[in-house]
């Protein structure tokens, strides 16, 4: 790949995107990762890489903590791009699908409704990685906020099995 040189070899989270597929990882190492997922998951040379080092000054100093901080922030941004793919109708409208593992056994979640609070910022991260990338590729800002969790919520809302169906299947 042309531009592996300018990935760096820290920790953070990375999206794989290429033609509405979405791959989400995290490494210890991205270059080494991200190269690796590129070729796992048969992505083509039009790739695009997006990735979020960690600031140096946080307080992860031991490897452990940051691999464990790593993968929550992973997780979380997972489920961060499949409330506001889901809840944004962003599937139908824009064809963007993610082919995380998590899809593959249909348990995806949701973020809680507690994500929308003001006071609460535990998901802030997740969601402005999930909200910086989805406007990189070109969705309307509007389209990249929290869904409106009653509506969201409501039975008569079609069910996520409807919306995000594997397209590799």
């Amino acid at each position: 790949m042309e531009t592996a040189f300018l990935i760096p070899s820290t920790g953070g989270v990375y999206i794989l995107y290429e033609r509405g597929k979405i791959y989400i990882g995290f490494s210890l190492d991205l270059k080494r990762r991200v190269l690796e997922s590129i070729q796992e998951r048969r992505f083509e040379s039009t790739v695009k890489i997006f990735c979020w080092t960690l600031p140096y000054d946080c307080n992860l100093e031991k490897k452990d903590d940051l691999e464990i901080f790593l993968r929550v922030l992973e997780h979380e941004t997972i489920t961060a791009m499949h409330t506001i793919i889901y809840g944004n109708a962003l599937e139908r409208q824009f064809g963007l699908h993610i082919i995380n593992d998590v899809y593959a056994n249909d348990s995806a979640q949701l973020l809680p409704a507690s994500a929308c609070d003001e006071g609460n910022h535990y998901f802030d991260l997740p969601i402005e990685i999930v909200q910086t990338f989805l406007k990189d590729i070109g969705v309307p800002e509007p389209l990249t906020g929290l869904p409106y969790y009653p509506l969201l919520l409501h039975p008569d809302f079609p069910k996520m099995s409807k919306l995000f169906g594997h397209p590799d299947r």
